[in-house]
């Protein structure tokens, strides 16, 4: 399955998790034995602005056993406005950026972009500080860049892969 078809079904489902304490910025939401691990940036406003999940994508090779063929993906939920054709970069600290892959743009939930969250990524991740997320706004053509922490995000991951496993069982 493509990463595009599975952000577009795990964007539907995350509406409707169950949330349990976070850790620093992260929390993991459940339902079922689907989970998510979930960090937000809010605006003045307190609405968000961006959001940045990592999602299990194959409970039913985890309720078979077959936790090889289980895969992760992160999505990054961005707002409307972006110019399209530049696309998503993304970067941990100092790292080389890449591109994720655009998955789609709706009026109600803005843009989302998705890349798969590798053992190179996981690594990246638990040991940086922060993920960036950069894109150019459509109306002025100025890059707009969003920054989660990453900090906790090592004990955050740990508590959504026991949860999830938990749920599988």
């Amino acid at each position: 399955m493509s990463v595009f078809r599975l952000a577009l079904t795990i964007a539907a489902f995350s509406l409707c998790l169950q949330a349990v304490p976070a850790i620093g910025d992260w929390q993991t939401r459940c339902e079922g034995d689907r989970c998510q691990l979930i960090t937000e940036i809010l605006g003045d406003d307190k609405k968000v602005q961006a959001g940045l999940l990592v999602h299990n994508t194959d409970a039913e090779n985890a309720k078979t056993k077959k936790a090889k063929n289980q895969r992760e993906i992160v999505i990054v939920m961005l707002p409307l406005g972006i110019h399209i054709p530049a696309g998503v970069t993304v970067q941990i600290d100092k790292t080389k950026p890449f591109k994720a892959e655009l998955v789609d743009c709706r009026v109600d939930e803005g843009c989302r972009a998705a890349f798969d969250f590798t053992s190179e990524m996981q690594s990246l991740m638990k040991g940086g500080r922060q993920i960036s997320f950069a894109v150019i706004d459509a109306r002025n053509k100025r890059k707009v860049t969003f920054n989660f922490s990453l900090m906790k995000f090592t004990d955050a991951y740990k508590e959504f892969t026991e949860k999830a496993r938990t749920a599988n069982e």
